[in-house]
């Protein structure tokens, strides 16, 4: 799902989450429309990137349920100005014809530079 949103591509992120995805970002409650127009259209400028990477505190799964804690380093270019930003997150997945499927996504910012 991450790099869907590094690569800005709606077909990947969308086939990533559940239909009834909730993102709960910023004291706001998104849905995967929200999510796009937040994350990838308004993030079209000439050289955009990012570039994530992931300290993992704690998983737990059953056979269709799993929750994913984790910490979010994401590097961001964006008209030429670079950003860090740091976030720890909890995922809810949720095992949709044998691919899991991000149901709910909670995060909290932590730092931003």
């Amino acid at each position: 799902m991450f790099q869907a949103l590094s690569d800005r591509d709606t077909i990947a992120l969308k086939y990533y989450c559940s239909p009834d995805v909730t993102f709960y970002e910023y004291g706001q409650i998104w849905n995967i429309d929200t999510l796009i127009k937040k994350a990838i259209a308004m993030n079209q400028s000439a050289g955009f990137e990012r570039t994530n990477t992931f300290e993992f505190i704690n998983t737990e799964s059953s056979k269709t349920t799993a929750w994913v804690t984790y910490r979010l380093n994401s590097i961001i270019t964006k008209d030429a100005k670079k950003t860090d930003i740091q976030w720890l997150e909890t995922v809810a997945l949720a095992k949709q014809r044998k691919h899991w499927k991000v149901k709910h996504l909670h995060s909290t910012m932590i730092k931003r530079g």
